[in-house]
This record gives C-alpha cells, sequence and structure tokens, in this order.
C-alpha cells in the first residue's frame, strides 16, 4: 500500500477496507505476529481471531514452507519488492490449507513496520490440476500402451504428439519430430506423392471429414511397411475442428496373405476341379497369421444361410473361441449366431455374386462363454463360390476410442465447472479454448 495513501485512511477505514475484501487478508507486524485480519481468515481457516493473534505468523505456517515464508515478510520489511509464494497454513481441524500469498512492501508505523499480506484459496485450483493430472496419466497410459500407430495435430498438419510405438518403429525421439508438419517427420520420406496425398488428408480433415487409406510408411533402418492409415477430427463444443487424431495399424502381414491369395487363386482357375485338395494351399498360408482367417462355400447362390465352412486358421479359432475341427463343414448359423442375426451373411452372398471384395468395418462380437471383443472384418470372394473372411482383433482400438471419447467429456466438465480460469493453448502459444471463468476475468 502506497505510504501516501496509507496516511489518509483511518484505522476505521481501513479495518472497513479489509472486510470487503473476499481474499484472506492479514497484518503482520516486524515482531512476526498479526496485527489485523479480516474475517475470511477465520472462516477458511477455522481459527477464532484471538487464538491467531496470539501466536506468531509463522507458527501456522507448514515446516516445509517457513523458509519462503520468512524471506517474504524480511524482503517486505527491508524495503525489498513485492513477492508472490504459495504455502500451506495450519487449519483448527489439523489439515493444511494452501494459500497463495502476495506480500506488499512494509509500512512504517509509530510502532514499527508493518506488511499487508492477501492470501487466495488455492484449494480449488489444486484439485482441478489434480484432476487434471490424474485424466492425463490415463490418457497417457492408453496412448503409449496402445500397440498401434497414434498421434495428434494441429489442424494445420503440425505434430502436437506420438506415441511410444510410432516413436520407437521410426526410431526417433519426441524432440525430433513434435513440432514439425506430419509429412515432413522420418515415417512420410517415402516420396513426394505419399507427402502431397497425406496433406491433403489433413486438409480434409480439418475441415472435419474422416479420411482413411492404406499407405507404406518408413521405419528405422529404412523398414517399410504398410498401414491401415486414418485422420479423424476432433471438435469442440461449437463445432470446429480442434484437433486431428492420425491413426495407422501394421497391415503389412494382411497385405502379404491378400497377395498370396490372390496368387492361390489365379492357381485355383486352372484347377477347379481340385478344390478340397486346393483348400490346403490356404491353409498353409494363413497358418501362422495373427489375424483369423475363414474359406466358406455357398453351397446356394440365393440363400445367404447355406454358406458352410471349409477352413479355419489358428488365430480364427482363438479370436472367435470357437474350435475349428467341430466347426468345420457347419453354417454361419450355428458358428457364429450373433453375427449371423446382423445383415453380415447377405452382405457375404452379395460379395460372392458380385465378385466384389467388402471392408464391412467393426463389430461387436459375442464368444460363446459370453465375452466381449470387437473385430474389423474384411471379405473378399474366391473362386467356386466361396468367400474368405478376415478378421482382425481391434479392442483395444476400440476401448482407446471409447476412453478418448469419454476423457474429451470429463475435460469438458472440468473446463465448465472450474471456480479458475483455464485455458488450453498450442505449442506456438495461440489459444485453442477457454472456459467461461477465465473468460470473465
Amino acid at each position: 500500500m502506497d505510504s501516501e495513501l496509507s496516511s489518509q485512511i483511518s484505522s476505521g477505514d481501513r479495518a472497513h477496507f479489509l472486510s470487503l475484501s473476499p481474499s484472506l487478508l492479514v497484518v503482520v507486524g516486524a515482531d512476526g505476529y498479526i496485527r489485523r485480519l479480516n474475517l475470511v481468515a477465520e472462516q477458511l481457516l477455522g481459527w477464532q481471531r484471538n487464538e491467531l493473534l496470539s501466536k506468531p505468523f509463522m507458527a501456522f505456517v507448514h515446516p516445509e514452507d517457513r523458509a519462503i515464508t520468512n524471506r517474504a515478510i524480511n524482503q517486505a520489511i527491508n524495503g525489498g519488492p513485492p513477492m508472490v509464494f504459495r504455502n500451506r497454513y495450519r487449519r483448527l481441524d489439523g489439515g493444511w490449507q494452501p494459500l497463495e500469498w502476495t506480500v506488499g512492501e512494509a509500512q512504517p508505523t509509530d510502532s514499527g513496520p508493518i506488511v499487508y499480506c492477501l492470501a487466495r484459496n488455492m484449494a480449488p485450483q489444486q484439485r482441478v490440476e489434480q484432476t487434471l493430472e490424474r485424466s492425463e496419466q490415463r490418457f497417457r497410459a492408453i496412448f503409449d500402451q496402445t500397440f498401434q500407430f497414434m498421434g495428434l495435430l494441429k489442424p494445420d498438419g503440425t505434430l502436437l504428439e506420438a506415441n511410444e510405438t510410432a516413436l520407437t518403429f521410426g526410431g526417433v525421439t519426441a524432440d525430433q519430430v513434435v513440432g514439425k508438419p506430419l509429412w515432413h517427420t522420418p515415417w512420410w520420406q517415402t516420396s513426394e506423392p505419399v507427402q502431397q496425398r497425406l496433406r491433403d488428408a489433413i486438409a480434409k480433415a480439418a475441415q472435419g471429414e474422416f479420411v482413411r487409406y492404406e499407405v507404406d510408411i518408413l521405419g528405422a533402418g529404412s523398414r517399410t511397411v504398410t498401414i491401415d492409415f486414418s485422420i479423424k477430427p476432433l471438435r469442440n463444443d461449437a463445432g470446429d475442428v480442434i484437433l486431428l487424431i492420425p491413426e495407422g495399424r501394421d497391415i503389412t502381414e494382411r497385405k502379404a496373405a491378400e497377395l498370396k491369395f490372390q496368387e492361390l487363386n489365379a492357381k485355383l482357375e486352372a484347377r477347379v476341379a481340385r478344390r478340397t485338395a486346393d483348400i490346403k494351399l490356404y491353409a498353409e498360408a494363413v497358418e501362422n497369421m495373427q489375424d483369423g482367417f475363414h474359406l466358406w462355400h455357398l453351397e446356394n447362390l440365393d440363400d445367404a444361410r447355406s454358406f458352410r465352412l471349409q477352413l479355419a486358421n489358428p488365430a480364427a479359432a482363438q479370436l472367435l473361441a470357437v474350435d475349428d475341427t467341430w466347426a468345420l463343414g457347419k453354417s454361419m448359423d450355428e458358428i457364429l449366431p450373433n453375427l449371423a442375426d446382423m445383415p453380415i451373411p447377405d452382405l457375404c452372398r452379395q460379395a460372392v455374386v458380385t465378385g466384389k471384395k467388402r471392408d464391412l468395418g467393426a463389430i461387436d462380437y459375442v464368444t460363446p462363454a459370453g465375452g466381449h471383443r470387437t473385430l474389423s472384418v474384411r471379405i473378399f470372394p474366391l473362386l467356386e463360390q466361396c468367400l474368405g473372411i478376415l478378421f482382425e482383433d481391434v479392442t483395444e482400438q476400440h476401448r482407446f476410442e471409447q476412453q478418448l471419447t469419454a476423457q474429451k467429456e470429463q475435460l469438458k466438465t472440468i473446463f465448465d465447472q472450474a471456480g479458475v480460469g483455464i485455458a488450453r493453448l498450442a505449442l506456438d502459444g495461440q489459444w485453442i479454448e477457454a472456459n467461461d471463468k477465465l473468460c470473465e476475468i
């Protein structure tokens, strides 16, 4: 408080001024005792006025915080500049109240210098910070433990985050790629057309469009893999795209299997009469695949219920929890009853009739024991009214997307309900969004 202004304010006016403040206000003398305090101090800490006045100010401060508190008071008494710091103050119930203090310049009085101290209750902000920290920890655990390549982008394509799977595959650290346009990162240095297609995809996603395609990317040691790549826009409540989520699943093995199927299919054209024997070729090709594979035969082109299972690899038996020895020769209704209730049999029949492969997307599958899995299903026609079905377990990815959505809702609730102003900033300092409380401030 300015000394000239202080001299013009009577003691009664000062007391009235102290009573009007929504913050905790105390006046500390050079002897370390509180000379004055407002009602907020009593209400927040629980002590009676005479209890706070009867002991040195420092007696209520947490032992670990006394050094910085003492330094601030002494600095003010010695004519130093105002100081802002945090400490913990003992409450009547035995707990510690987190406070942020602003200690002003000392003012002279007849009985010695006094220091005006203003404190802000930090408990609501600490709760928000702790909630945000726990939410970030949960997100980081999911983000870094998934086997898929994942990241976060600004709408202009600047990389904000990349998960450990992507960094390890590329043989890079976060510092080497974060802050760069995604098309300038090592993963995308395959060719200029690949980079241009990525730029176009990011531009579409920034306009709110979900983009998905297959592409080859580079890893450490010049290793090339094919990924099922997608970019999903993330919007705020106003509908504006604020982030992009790029994701890639390694489908190199699946693409190799599809190529093998094409080669085997060509061989089958010359040996249509030997279908049973040639099924063994498919069995050899899919024996060690991580994705599940079924080979079905459509006995009646007009009846989607006439599919009969001809071959199942070990991965399919494990994913679907169905004994392949028992299942051979049986129908979809018998082997996959919950899928048979969906339009999947009709779609499979259409693929056989039209000769066109199809991506059925993610489906919820219930095992015979009642377990739940999310499977990505692709179907492709083969010769002699046969159909191949590939099952990929995407349960982990589906769970991540659900948790990411839940986290977004939780963060939104924290944003809206927090008693303090909160904002999200990009790495370059640009504002992404701010809550109502910060706008009021």
